[in-house]
């Protein structure tokens, strides 16, 4: 199992990290942080890079404002 914001989605070989959160229902954009594992992933190789099971993917919405 993968766990996205605390939703659990399963785990299938060769999974990327991009795959996972389609998988999720989730969507990242240019105000999006991606971690796994607790290590910033850069957006650029979030389909290259595989996840293993058990991983845990946070994304972070960075808002702005006064």
């Amino acid at each position: 199992m993968i766990k996205i914001n605390e939703i659990s989605i399963k785990f299938k070989e060769g999974m990327t990290i991009l795959d996972a959160i389609i998988e999720g229902k989730k969507s990242i954009n240019q105000n999006t942080i991606i971690m796994v594992n607790n290590s910033i992933v850069e957006k650029d190789v979030l389909d290259k890079l595989q996840i293993d099971d058990n991983s845990e993917i946070k994304i972070l919405r960075i808002t702005d404002g006064g």
